[in-house]
């Protein structure tokens, strides 16, 4: 067993001495930061927003033809147009 416990401190100490990444390297990870810190900010205020919305049953649309109830049935949205007087059988 301790056997494998050394042989592991070892491989650790390997990669602790591996020199890839820097310490001027830092930067690299300026982005990956700003994302995790932006990215639940973003989805919180999303959500609040669509539930207070959906909480208030706004109607988003701001044209003109939502101000118009919808019709009742399908002929009254023509009544202007006659029915016909002849059928074809």
């Amino acid at each position: 067993m301790t056997g494998v416990t050394t042989r592991l401190r070892e491989e650790i100490g390997e990669f602790a001495e591996d020199d890839d990444l820097k310490r001027s390297d830092l930067w690299l990870f300026g982005p990956l930061l700003m994302v995790m810190l932006a990215m639940p900010l973003a989805i919180a205020a999303v959500l609040g927003a669509s539930l207070w919305f959906a909480a208030q049953r706004l109607d988003l649309s701001t044209t003109e033809v939502s101000a118009v109830p919808p019709a009742t049935t399908f002929a009254s949205r023509w009544p202007d147009k006659a029915l016909p007087e002849t059928v074809l059988r």
